[in-house]
């Protein structure tokens, strides 16, 4: 008996989480094994309910009512709502009435009326489209209001449109509906505040929370610069590959505060110079707490750096992400400090500390998005010394602005773009020609995405960098280049 209660609790946490196919698994063991527990077929109805499988719910419910348990009021309430979802109105009609005969709980009595006052005024699509809403049953609600001319339609017909939208996950079409609701001057402040809020989450695809998570990234094209230093003598012009897949476990799930648990590989492979492939393998753990206007996110991580099939490096540190965000506007700081370690001897420059700080300022005009920031650090990194002795300069300090801009063209398709400007300042002199080595950066990335679905996006993403330096063609390595890369690819976040 006790394991089972064990069991229970560990289904009511899934069932917290969000993951109710999981929950319903454990309580359908459950009923196997304990059918006379009616908190187990409670349970498992609340779970189907969730899952919208309104008829396993409503056996479930009516299973807590054959075995006349204290649950019965609550039981025969949420039957009635699984009958009126799947398009039963009168059996669901029925078991209301029955449920206000029996004079239940303050709590079960008010909403058993509004329930059947819903029911009994089905001629109004208003009051259809909010009993389909409220009793799960998204897609009906939506075919509710949507069979009505738009123009008809009031500002409260217009957000229960929206919700209808985003818990079918159509953030698309929930995007457009938000936003010519706000543009009505009329809207009451109090519905403007709530419009605005759900807006900047559908934005975010802030709507739905997984406790699992994975998504994968792939891309190719072209670049005319693959290099890395202390690796190539100078940069290649190859057809390029790069991929990124991640996957983890978000094991604190609350309203205010939740941590993950993820791994990371970013992996890069220019085909005429397999020398340069890379791979990176992160591991991180964010802790994140947000409020309306507050978020920060603490997230320490482990790395490991390989080339060309061989661990170069290993960096453990910590970032950290503060923000204020009021209405449109947003202000906040992004913070980094790590340690990294070679772990071979022909990269030994790769081992030191660095640090980074990025203070922005971000705002949202109708559909574009503007952030401003300036970017300083110091890399730590040690210079690199060749075999005859010279130095390549590599330690460094940098600092610098930079701007965003996110451009919502459709309610598909967006316009991504980054631009930033970096002085980097080295602290040691470049051995044999003693130059003082001074490097002027400026890079440029713009990527255009395409959605498909909500969730899989096809982007085209150009970067381009200029890098001015006082090391030129008589120095160790001329740092004076230009470079362009230009890939194809999606983006899937499965779930």
């Amino acid at each position: 008996m006790a394991e089972n209660n064990s069991v229970f609790n560990q289904g009511i946490e899934f069932f917290k989480r969000g993951d109710y196919k999981t929950c319903t698994n454990i309580l359908e063991n459950l009923t196997r094994e304990q059918p006379q527990k009616s908190l187990y077929w409670f349970n498992l109805g609340n779970c189907s309910f969730m899952l919208k499988d309104y008829e396993r719910s409503a056996n479930a419910f009516a299973k807590v009512l054959q075995l006349k348990s204290p649950l019965g009021p609550a039981a025969m309430l949420y039957e009635a709502k699984s009958f009126a979802a799947l398009g039963k109105s009168g059996e669901a009609k029925s078991l209301l009435r029955k449920l206000l005969a029996l004079n239940p709980p303050q709590g079960i009595l008010s909403e058993a009326r509004q329930d059947l006052n819903l029911l009994d005024h089905e001629s109004s699509f208003e009051d259809q489209a909010l009993f389909y809403y409220r009793t799960g049953n998204y897609e009906k609600a939506e075919q509710a209001l949507n069979s009505r001319d738009k123009a008809s339609l009031s500002d409260e017909d217009r957000l229960l449109l929206a919700l209808s939208l985003v818990r079918q996950n159509k953030m698309y079409e929930a995007e457009k509906v938000l936003k010519s609701l706000l543009m009505n001057p009329r809207l009451p402040p109090e519905d403007r505040v709530v419009t605005a809020d759900l807006l900047k989450k559908v934005r975010r695809n802030e709507t739905e929370a997984h406790a699992y998570w994975l998504f994968l990234d792939l891309s190719y094209g072209l670049t005319d610069n693959a290099y890395l230093d202390g690796k190539s003598d100078g940069p290649i012009s190859s057809p390029l590959l790069r991929g990124s897949l991640g996957f983890g476990y978000q094991f604190n799930q609350g309203k205010v505060l939740s941590e993950k648990l993820g791994y990371i590989l970013n992996y890069e492979y220019p085909q005429k110079a397999p020398g340069l492939v890379s791979a990176t393998h992160t591991f991180q753990s964010p802790l994140i707490f947000e409020k309306k206007n507050y978020y920060l996110n603490v997230m320490p991580y482990f790395q490991e750096q390989i080339w060309d099939q061989v661990e170069v490096s290993e960096k453990i540190g910590g970032a950290t992400k503060a923000a204020f965000v009021k209405d449109d506007f947003e202000i906040g700081i992004d913070f980094d400090i790590n340690t990294q370690t070679s772990t071979n001897a022909n990269y030994a420059y790769l081992s030191g500390e660095g640090h980074s700080l990025r203070p922005y300022f971000g705002f949202w005009n109708k559909s574009v998005y503007t952030q401003l920031y300036w970017w300083s650090g110091e890399d730590g990194i040690q210079d690199i010394v060749y075999s005859d002795g010279t130095v390549l300069p590599m330690t460094q300090n940098y600092e610098g602005p930079g701007v965003k801009f996110i451009w919502r063209i459709t309610a598909r398709s967006s316009l991504l773009s980054n631009l930033n400007y970096t002085q980097r300042n080295y602290f040691h002199p470049a051995i044999p020609t003693n130059t003082i080595r001074k490097d002027n950066e400026t890079d440029l990335s713009l990527k255009y995405t395409y959605a498909l679905y909500p969730k899989f996006l096809l982007y085209f993403l150009g970067e381009f960098t200029n890098n001015s330096s006082s090391m030129g063609s008589t120095d160790i390595i001329d740092k004076n280049y230009k470079s362009a890369i230009f890939t194809f690819g999606f983006s899937w976040d499965v779930f």
